[in-house]
């Protein structure tokens, strides 16, 4: 009688995150940091097809007792490494843990066996998840001419070549590329993950995207720039949001009750004006 094929792995390679991420997880949340992503990475190298379902509260529970830390600890720390692109964002907001730096590193293990891991899409179809799918790239055919290699290489240099000068979009003097800017510049100096963002995509290209954010928001709330500016200072003066908020793009992501931050937080601006007002009315 055949073996049944496992899709677990008995070890994993101690590389799969870079000694700068490593830092930030132990700057921002002590050893706790640290212990949490790597237990979490032993989970999925023990699961079936490498991935930790925490829509099951048990699993959650023990995924938490496991790690040693509590539920919103537990939260920020996996919403750090899905800015870190360890967790994989998309599954993760089905409660979903997986990551494909993991399968990456553990691919020798699958070539040995003379079969393929699970990958995202595979994985989306067997949990019955819609995901977005990203173009698959074809390989390169052995009899492939070596004109054709030529024009290829061309081409690859062009693309890394605008990579490197992205299109400007939002010009230096628009709102939203200003605002992105003060936002950047002020959590910059006080975060370090921010600053090891602008090193990892450049300044000009990440501006851009943040600016392209800015735009969003004004069109999806309908909100003008006054209003944009007010959000914006406050989230930087607060003494949890400064924390929580680091990136310009999270304002249009949602908590784990699916409401935006952006929205939460004007509700809160909102809350604390009426009282204050009250306040003043009543002295």
């Amino acid at each position: 009688m055949a073996r049944p094929e496992k899709n677990t792995v008995e070890y994993f390679p101690h590389f799969v995150v870079s000694s700068q991420n490593i830092e930030i997880l132990e700057g921002d949340f002590g050893n706790d940091g640290y212990a949490f992503l790597f237990k979490t990475l032993e989970l999925l190298g023990s699961k079936e097809n490498h991935f930790y379902d925490c829509r099951k509260t048990t699993n959650w529970k023990f995924l938490l007792t496991k790690t040693k830390v509590n539920e919103d600890t537990a939260i920020k720390i996996i919403e750090l490494l899905i800015e870190m692109e360890i967790v994989d964002e998309e599954l993760w907001s089905h409660k979903i843990i997986f990551s494909e730096k993991f399968i990456r590193n553990i691919a020798s293990v699958y070539e040995r066996r003379k079969r393929k891991c699970m990958q995202k899409p595979d994985l989306c179809k067997f949990l019955g998840i819609k995901c977005k799918q990203k173009p698959r790239s074809s390989k390169v055919s052995e009899d492939k001419s070596t004109q054709s290699i030529v024009k290829d290489s061309i081409e690859k240099k062009s693309k890394v070549e605008e990579s490197n000068n992205p299109k400007k979009i939002f010009g230096d003097s628009s709102f939203e590329f200003q605002i992105s800017k003060n936002y950047l510049e002020v959590q910059a100096s006080r975060k370090a993950q921010v600053a090891v963002l602008i090193k990892d995509k450049g300044k000009d290209e990440l501006l851009q995207q943040w600016a392209e954010q800015v735009a969003k928001i004004k069109k999806e709330y309908k909100l003008n720039e006054n209003q944009i500016q007010t959000i914006f200072n406050y989230t930087l003066s607060h003494d949890f949001w400064k924390n929580q908020i680091l990136s310009v793009a999270k304002f249009r992501k949602k908590n784990k009750e699916g409401a935006p931050y952006l929205t939460v937080i004007f509700d809160e601006m909102k809350k604390q004006s009426e009282y204050s007002r009250i306040a003043d009315f009543s002295n």
